[in-house]
């Protein structure tokens, strides 16, 4: 979807997306709406890929690993404090009023970092981005962007499967 639409498109509307999909947890009135709230994130999070092919883009080859490296570690410290953070708004709030204040937070910096990432420069060739981009284009394109995220594992060396499974399961 990045390649056919642009980056910063992608980018910047999931991340509202992820904002969104965060508010059906400060305003569910019962859990079948946390679930909604949940296939929205999901959805929304296709663009995480987009996201490092643009920081890996804007900075210079030499430095890419340690861009990557330096990226990494930033965002393993934002997320340190969080659990601390939860737990004392639980313990203040009772467990319901304390969540729901914890993602409302969450919503807010969701909103502040797509509102900050309005001011990303496309790295993708424009010759690229082919169509004008559109929601709901979009959505008809993600079963096809899943199935070529699948397919990529035939291709991939058995090697980095198992990392892959090793990192992440």
């Amino acid at each position: 979807m990045a390649d056919k639409h642009g980056r910063r498109w992608l980018i910047i509307s999931m991340t509202f997306g992820l904002g969104v999909g965060t508010l059906f947890f400060i305003f569910a009135p019962s859990w079948p709406f946390l679930h909604i709230g949940l296939l929205i994130q999901n959805l929304c999070s296709i663009y995480g890929p987009a996201l490092m092919a643009m920081v890996m883009d804007s900075l210079p080859p030499e430095n890419r690993g340690a861009g990557y490296s330096f990226q990494s570690v930033i965002t393993t410290l934002v997320l340190l404090p969080a659990p601390i953070i939860a737990q004392f708004l639980v313990v203040t709030f009772n467990f319901d009023l304390g969540m729901r204040v914890a993602y409302t937070i969450v919503a807010l910096m969701y909103f502040a970092v797509a509102v900050l990432r309005l001011r990303l420069k496309e790295t993708l060739p424009s010759k690229d981005a082919k169509e004008r981009p559109s929601f709901l284009r979009a959505l008809k394109d993600y079963p096809k962007s899943v199935k070529e995220g699948i397919y990529v594992w035939r291709k991939v060396p058995k090697s980095a499967f198992n990392l892959f499974l090793a990192t992440y399961l």
